[in-house]
């Protein structure tokens, strides 16, 4: 999609290998999939394609380029130019073709569904890739796979059956054999990796949902990605969202880029400029931040202007200020108060900022740290992360001397492993797991001199804190955001920052973040009171604590 084609390389034995961990993992869901292999076959795409004519890369682009010089077509498009994720087209492109899996955040109704695997699909189109981009949309129910797939359908000006293809239980309409999209259950693709482990007959994989996806087909599906990602340079996975929890992938994806549909003020456009096509919006479509008029401006600039006062004041010495002065500072502080209550940003009843308390992260499954959760760190990496292929010789290893002589007889258990910030958390039944667990990746490393591995308590990993941040209109980019914070903040360092979601407040009047920082920042944050620097003025960060 505008990029380089990747070719697919892989020596034998590392296929075979991931291969038949990918059958493993799906025979082992046993009845789970039975149901479907009855109802669903993937093969039937062959046969519709039968009737088709054969498309190449011009076809696909010469059909698309027609559609688009119809009048009925250009009426439709004029309507999808109108949602939010239309308008920032080329920011959403751009983050799919420089990461290997994205999440996308917007509010219901921005066209995430809709519209981007048509964005996809036709940046694929319109760069020569169309015969490489084969699109597969996971739906949380059969319903909404339905209704996805007509309304894109019918934005094409065609039927379910051509670029477009709907395949749920008890139904099936497959597309043509290249450049479609598919809508889909997660049961359906989960299927699909008995014949074909590797997935190589999808190179986009979209979630749709993923907040309200909380069944065990999308655990397993994702599971399924999870191992063949290191191997499929090719294929990305897009996850969208109306509000991001990182809690609900985390431990399957653990690098993705997060990208933000912010609510924008489209201008009312000119006859001219009412012609815009297809490939205008892809190559030329800027991110617009935009403030409403009237109320949001008022509020905007009483907001400055209370921040410029106090700023002004900031580190003088009170006993020489004069009653009028002491007054105008009251005031303004009232007036910021009050703002930031008006813009949705309120403090929480169990935030306490007393100088001096200690810092604790809200206590999730994860955070919870006891003695007999450890963390295995490659202490050759700056973060400790722990590479894929090496956890897989690892775990190997593992199971091998699980059943060896030195262990039979000992009782080893595990309640689970998962992957948080690229360190992988073993949960063990007992001390003697833990033992066993210390021996093996030292006998390993004996093995190995190079590796520098090492067995952990969980409660020596880095701090991570959850805070909120209110950052006023206009706002930047996210990543534009956690730059401008490191840059003017000596002591704070955003590169392990997390944003988890952002909630536009009303009348455009900014964003409220929630997000991970770490904990030295979190220290240099929580002496300052939470004021930092931002731009031309200042910001609160809140940090959450616990009495």
């Amino acid at each position: 999609m505008g990029v380089e084609e990747t070719t697919f390389s892989m020596d034998n034995d590392t296929e075979y290998d991931v291969r038949l961990e990918v059958l493993r993992k799906v025979r082992s869901f046993g009845a789970h999939t039975s149901r479907a292999a009855s109802i669903c076959s993937w093969s039937s795409s062959m046969n519709n394609n039968m009737q088709m004519p054969g498309y190449n890369n011009a076809n696909l682009k010469e059909e698309l380029l027609q559609k688009n010089e119809s009048r009925i077509f250009q009426e439709i498009f004029q309507t999808r130019k109108g949602l939010t994720a239309v308008q920032q087209c080329r920011d959403i492109l751009r983050a799919i073709r420089a990461h290997q899996v994205v999440m996308v955040v917007g509010r219901s109704g921005c066209g995430k569904t809709t519209q981007i695997p048509q964005m996809i699909l036709d940046d694929f189109i319109f760069n020569n890739c169309g015969t490489d981009c084969r699109i597969a949309c996971i739906e949380t129910r059969a319903t909404r796979a339905v209704s996805a797939a007509e309304r894109v359908a019918y934005e094409r000006l065609e039927s379910v059956g051509n670029s477009i293809g709907l395949e749920i239980e008890g139904q099936s309409i497959m597309p043509r054999h290249t450049g479609h999209i598919l809508f889909c259950t997660a049961h359906i693709l989960t299927k699909k990796f008995e014949s074909d482990p590797l997935l190589q007959s999808v190179t986009v994989v979209i979630l749709d949902d993923i907040q309200t996806q909380n069944s065990e087909e999308l655990h397993r599906l994702m599971d399924l990605l999870q191992t063949i990602l290191p191997h499929r340079a090719d294929l990305k996975i897009i996850l969208l969202s109306t509000t991001a929890s990182e809690d609900s992938f985390c431990d399957y994806f653990k690098d993705y880029h997060a990208m933000f549909i912010h609510e924008t003020i489209q201008p009312k456009l000119s006859t001219a400029s009412s012609m815009s096509t297809i490939p205008e919006i892809i190559q030329d479509t800027e991110s617009i931040i935009t403030i409403s008029d009237g109320d949001s401006t008022i509020m905007e600039n009483n907001y400055r202007k209370s921040m410029n006062i106090l700023r002004r004041y900031e580190g003088k010495d009170a006993s020489v200020l004069s009653r009028k002065e002491k007054n105008l500072i009251r005031t303004h502080k009232r007036n910021v108060k009050r703002l930031e209550r008006m813009s949705g940003l309120k403090s929480s009843p169990k935030m306490n900022t007393t100088p001096g308390m200690r810092i604790k992260t809200r206590q999730n499954s994860m955070d919870i740290c006891n003695d007999l959760q450890v963390a295995i760190i490659d202490k050759s990496d700056l973060h400790g992360r722990l590479d894929d292929n090496l956890w897989m010789k690892l775990e190997e290893r593992l199971l091998s001397d699980m059943i060896s002589s030195k262990w039979c007889n000992e009782e080893i258990s595990f309640d689970g492993a998962n992957w948080s910030r690229g360190v992988k958390i073993v949960k063990c039944g007992n001390h003697r797991s833990i033992d066993f667990l210390r021996d093996t990746v030292a006998s390993v490393c004996e093995r190995w001199p190079h590796l520098q591995l090492e067995v952990i308590p969980q409660s020596m990993l880095p701090l991570r804190v959850l805070a909120k941040m209110w950052i006023p209109p206009p706002v930047p980019p996210t990543n534009a955001i956690l730059s401008l914070i490191e840059k003017q903040n000596a002591g704070i360092d955003t590169k392990d920052w997390k944003i988890l979601n952002y909630i536009p407040c009303k009348n455009n009047f900014g964003q409220i973040y929630r997000l991970y920082i770490d904990g030295l920042s979190a220290k240099v944050i929580h002496e300052c009171q939470g004021r930092i620097k931002f731009g031309l003025n200042f910001i609160r960060i809140h940090t959450m604590l616990k009495k």
